[in-house]
């Protein structure tokens, strides 16, 4: 149950789980839309891919750049993709859905 819970807190992070259900996803889908699976696929590959990058890392024993790395990775490419704009502070970070184009124009523009 404690597996359960803590992946529906992280899909719902990423907004894949929309509703009050206290662990799954809500059985109410929009018209129109796809299957559940259809719809979090995205996000949840974005997650596994990110996990089996950290826990190569880590098994490996690489240094903190490579873990920044694989963050800065996943917030500027992954779900840059997937049209999920992160934004970092020092204390903490915040995401907001937007246009895929707008995040990646402004990540080019910062790289200038």
């Amino acid at each position: 149950q404690k597996v359960a819970l803590y992946v529906t807190k992280i899909l719902r992070i990423f907004g894949a789980v929309q509703g009050n259900d206290v662990i799954g996803f809500s059985e109410a889908t929009g018209e129109g839309s796809g299957s559940k699976e259809e719809v979090v696929a995205p996000f949840v590959d974005a997650f596994v891919d990110f996990r089996e990058k950290v826990r190569v890392a880590a098994k490996a024993k690489s240094e903190p750049s490579v873990f920044l790395k694989e963050c800065d990775d996943v917030r500027d490419e992954t779900l840059a993709n997937l049209g999920i704009r992160v934004e970092d502070s020092n204390e903490t970070s915040i995401w907001k859905m937007d246009d895929p184009a707008a995040i990646k124009k402004e990540i080019e523009e910062k790289r200038e």
